[in-house]
């Protein structure tokens, strides 16, 4: 298996590779105020506690089995074209049981619109 990194972006040349098996390889070039950007299988206590300990910033779609506690209640940001902006804080505890705060965005989208003929 060949692994590349490309600017900020890591390319895996063997299709068969589980992405979560490299996170380790990942972190180890994390650096203070880098802001990463992942799909939602890369949002494990880990990966998002692991940047936040090296003093990295992250945005990652939320896995339905990440374990956070909401730590106050959601607030409304503003509107977008495609639906509203919400946001939290929530607390999570990573596998030295350090607890991280983060900041959680939703986004409520609006039903599809369908045209009248």
């Amino acid at each position: 298996m060949q692994f590349l990194k490309w600017g900020q972006a890591f390319l895996i040349v063997v299709s068969h590779t589980q992405e979560r098996s490299l996170l380790s390889n990942v972190l180890e070039t994390v650096m203070p105020n880098d802001a990463w950007v992942a799909d939602r299988n890369f949002c494990t206590l880990e990966f998002t506690s692991s940047i936040a300990s090296k003093g990295g910033f992250f945005v990652i779609r939320e896995h339905k089995k990440y374990p956070w506690k909401p730590l106050g209640k959601e607030k409304y940001i503003g509107d977008i074209e495609t639906g509203k902006i919400y946001e939290k804080l929530i607390s999570i505890v990573d596998k030295h049981a350090k607890e991280h705060t983060f900041r959680r965005i939703r986004v409520d989208s609006f039903p599809s619109v369908v045209p009248s003929h």
